[in-house]
């Protein structure tokens, strides 16, 4: 009552009031517009996050068809490759000498290279689209986690702890090994973590997109 008051009162009317009266009136409208705030804060975040994951797809198939000429070619080498090394009329030991002559060492090399750089193991495409996002997502995720508190379930927080790592609490003036790695899904964890080694832009992007997903099962949520 005293919050819906002051959003229609004049300034005027307000000042008129007993100071215990007014500063109750205040207080109950700021505690009335923090709610208010915060809750388009979070409706905005779903929104950018939602279009986030539709438009990373759409990059990362741009992406991948910009390697797939490149690809096409390292297979068709190996394919040659594979084709002396199946052949029943080609002596055993003379497969390698006849391949390097066919084709050349150095070819091969090559185009194993391609293939490794190229091919993806993922079981999944979705970490590798929301990395197209990393630019977007770190211009928005550092005041995201400077202006809201977040708490959450049990679940929730190995998420919790990598977003308050973020957030400097914890963070600052650490090294990035110490950084909370239990909330990174199975399928994240060729990109967040190659060869077991963090890379900062991942970690970032997995953090916001694990806490989207958990905001939406209600597993996280702001006090406010």
């Amino acid at each position: 009552m005293l919050s819906r008051h002051a959003l229609v009162a004049w300034a005027p009317s307000l000042a008129k009031l007993s100071s215990h009266r007014r500063a109750a009136t205040l207080l109950a409208v700021i505690q009335y517009l923090e709610k208010s705030a915060t809750d388009d804060a979070l409706d905005i975040f779903d929104t950018i996050m939602t279009e986030l994951s539709l438009s990373g797809e759409k990059l990362r198939r741009k992406s991948r068809l910009r390697t797939l000429k490149d690809l096409d070619q390292a297979a068709l080498v190996l394919r040659d490759a594979v084709q002396v090394l199946l052949d029943s009329e080609v002596p055993a030991p003379t497969v390698r000498d006849i391949i390097f002559a066919r084709l050349g060492e150095a070819s091969l090399k090559t185009a194993v290279e391609s293939v490794t750089e190229l091919a993806s193991t993922a079981e999944t495409t979705e970490p590798a689209a929301w990395m197209e996002t990393t630019a977007t997502i770190s211009r928005f995720l550092p005041t995201l986690l400077e202006t809201l508190v977040f708490e959450g379930t049990t679940t929730a927080a190995p998420t919790l702890a990598a977003l308050k790592f973020l957030r400097g609490e914890e963070g600052k003036r650490k090294s990035w090994k110490s950084a909370p790695v239990s909330f990174i899904p199975q399928s994240w964890q060729e990109i967040v973590r190659p060869a077991g080694v963090i890379d900062q832009r991942g970690y970032q992007v997995c953090a916001a997109y694990m806490l989207h997903t958990l905001l939406k099962k209600r597993e996280i949520f702001v006090p406010a």
